[in-house]
C-alpha cells in the first residue's frame, strides 16, 4: 500500500516538497518491509530523482536493476 501511494506521487510529479518528502517516507517503509523488491526500489529511486538527489537515485536504481536481474536468472535456471 505504501509503495502504491508513493508511485502515485511519482506519476503526478507534484511541485510540493512536502508531498515528495511524505512519499519518500512511505517508499522507505515499503523497502523496510520488503528490502529486495526491485519494484519498490525503483519507486524510491524515482522519488530521489524528483527530490533532486540524482546520485542517490542512481545508486538505488542500480540496486533495483541488480536485484531484478538476479531474480530473472533464478527463474530461468529453474
Amino acid at each position: 500500500m505504501a509503495n502504491t501511494m508513493s508511485w502515485e506521487v511519482v506519476l503526478k510529479r507534484p511541485q510540493y516538497n512536502a508531498t515528495l518528502k511524505k512519499a519518500l517516507k512511505w517508499s522507505q517503509l515499503s523497502i523496510q518491509l520488503s528490502p529486495n523488491n526491485s519494484y519498490y526500489l525503483n519507486t524510491l529511486a524515482q522519488l530521489h530523482y524528483l527530490n533532486g538527489d540524482k546520485q542517490k537515485a542512481t545508486e538505488v536504481q542500480q540496486k533495483a536493476i541488480d536485484i531484478y536481474k538476479e531474480c530473472n536468472e533464478c527463474i530461468q535456471e529453474a
